[in-house]
């Protein structure tokens, strides 16, 4: 499943490279902490889902390149969890990461404006998300806090 990106090119062998993580980190919780911070309504809910879903994205991106890899496509950052991931990440985790990623696509390329609710449910669903991955990386770099 995961090879495929690999042969595609949509996913590249990298060099681990820590410093790289942990600047993505940091960007992910800078906007995790923006989306967090706004109050949801109709007019902002599409900054929430795509700012809460970004987060969650660019924890999975650190990941990636802690194990030394580089994606190019969101779909294979699912699939990246799914294949490497399933036992530390529940598999209902990972699909409510993978709606998000679709929910974001029609934000982006589509013009649909997510609903209050759908903003309400990304600082939730994400934000759970969150707490998962950066446990994970945190392991992963052998740090209680990075």
């Amino acid at each position: 499943m995961f090879e495929r990106y690999l042969q595609d090119g949509s996913v590249k062998k990298v060099s681990i490279d820590k410093e790289l993580a942990k600047s993505l980190i940091k960007i992910a919780t800078f906007r995790m902490e923006k989306a967090k911070k706004e109050k949801p309504t109709d007019e902002n809910a599409f900054f929430i889902v795509e700012n809460a879903y970004e987060a969650v994205k660019e924890l999975i991106d650190a990941i990636m390149t802690l194990d030394g890899y580089k994606s190019y496509s969101h779909e294979a950052c699912i699939d990246f969890l799914k294949q490497f991931y399933a036992k530390e990440i529940a598999m209902a985790m990972i699909f409510r990461i993978d709606r998000y990623r679709k929910l974001r696509n029609d934000i982006k390329y589509r013009g649909i404006l997510p609903s209050l609710n759908e903003g309400k449910g990304a600082i939730i669903d994400m934000g759970e998300a969150f707490v998962v991955l950066r446990s994970l990386i945190n392991r992963k770099m052998g740090k209680q806090h990075v």
